[in-house]
């Protein structure tokens, strides 16, 4: 019987509840990871593949005029043209998916699956018939067909580096865009990054870069719906009703995020912690042993709860699962904090305000009504043209030129 490693009790749990038997997740494994010799070929790795994986690697690399061919003619013709797709594919790459194709030539074209980082979808890059899962001496592995490693000593690093590092840039902004907003139209992510790095985007490089990024870390989606195509937050379940929320809100545009917030929110495993959650955490250590692992835990669970709609109610009664409390005195100081941290917590629905800041935006808004009362339409008669230093009558032509009485343009 095959070794099963650390992931695999889980996923047998996972799949039994679906009704997957273990004989069933067995083949399913023995699909997965092919049996190679150390310095294997791609044309050895390919063959074992099916035509649907094959057919997948090919529309990967948009290699046409190849969809005609048998299996091992397929084969044989990506192994041909796969090493010459190298730099192209690369040229896709965001640092950390670069990092990792270093480290496997480094090591010889092969790295043990331990030695993986399991947050990433690394059988993602086998759709680009460059990295493959192995077995090799009974081990499991990421590996590299010896062509390819040979290939990579031949490529432009410099050229290269200036890809990857806009990549990386692109990654980290979408990234930290979707842990603020949730949802975005497809077209409105351009905007926001061409406006961050004061650079036009590529559109094809772009939606290269980003797919993959999506299927290597699984932290965003794509979807369409009848208002257009957005981006969406792996994460999400109720999208449409974000969607409906941002759109009762026109007249509140996307919180404007630094270039330098969005790329530390894009940061793996970043989560925001307002100054009132560090005050709620800090009261909580006072009563309760918590680790720095135990407090991230509880913080993501609350910024996650109250972007999903969740009262807070229901973070209360999160907390009251979590924790024995002691008296009617401390429910009432948890609740105070809770309700600190709903209102002071950025939310997907509100496009990345928090409750607080749009709630002063309102007062202020309503302070300047009251000292500027609803005026009445003859009231814009006391507009003064700067040219001839009188008031403009409602019927006058238009101060600004248009031609257009002032009642009809400016005095609208």
């Amino acid at each position: 019987m095959p070794k099963i490693d650390e992931k695999t009790p889980n996923l047998i749990d996972a799949l039994e509840d679906l009704g997957v038997s273990y004989r069933k997740f067995e083949k399913m494994e023995e699909k997965l990871w092919k049996k190679v010799d150390p310095s294997f070929q791609l044309i050895d790795i390919l063959s074992m593949l099916t035509k649907t994986e094959l057919d997948e690697i090919r529309k990967q690399l948009e290699l046409s005029g190849m969809s005609a061919l048998k299996k091992a003619e397929l084969a044989a013709e990506l192994a041909r043209m796969i090493p010459g797709q190298l730099e192209k594919v690369l040229s896709t790459f965001d640092q950390e998916m670069y990092n990792l194709i270093k480290n496997l030539i480094k090591k010889s074209g092969s790295l043990p699956i331990k030695d993986v980082s399991l947050d990433h979808n690394v059988n993602s890059l086998r759709k680009l018939g460059i990295v493959f899962p192995v077995v090799m001496d009974g081990q499991k592995h990421y590996a590299m067909p010896v062509e390819l490693m040979d290939q990579f000593k031949l490529i432009d690093q410099v050229k290269l580096q200036e890809s990857i590092r806009r990549n990386t840039e692109w990654v980290r902004l979408v990234h930290g865009l979707m842990y603020y907003y949730g949802v975005i139209k497809s077209s409105n992510m351009i905007e926001k990054l061409e406006a961050l790095t004061k650079s036009e985007v590529d559109i094809r490089k772009y939606v290269q870069v980003v797919r993959l990024a999506s299927d290597y870390y699984q932290l965003i989606t794509f979807r369409s719906y009848s208002s257009g195509g957005y981006i969406v937050d792996e994460s999400i379940y109720n999208v449409e009703d974000i969607i409906e929320d941002h759109n009762s809100r026109p007249d509140i545009d996307y919180y404007p995020f630094t270039k330098k917030q969005l790329l530390s929110a894009g940061e793996p495993g970043f989560i925001d912690k307002s100054p009132e959650m560090v005050k709620f955490l800090r009261f909580l250590s006072e009563s309760y042993e918590l680790t720095a692992d135990d407090k991230d835990e509880i913080a993501e669970a609350l910024i996650y709860m109250i972007n999903s709609n969740d009262q807070p109610s229901k973070l209360i009664e999160y907390l009251q699962g979590m924790f024995e409390l002691p008296s009617f005195e401390f429910v009432q100081q948890l609740t105070a904090h809770v309700m600190d941290v709903y209102n002071n917590t950025r939310m997907w629905a509100l496009k990345g305000y928090k409750p607080m800041e749009l709630r002063k935006e309102k007062e202020k808004h309503m302070k300047s009504m009251s000292v500027h009362p609803f005026s009445q339409p003859q009231a814009m008669s006391n507009v003064i043209d700067l040219n001839t230093r009188r008031k403009v009558g409602r019927n006058d032509p238009c101060s600004c030129g248009s031609g257009k009485k002032h009642k009809k343009c400016c005095g609208k």
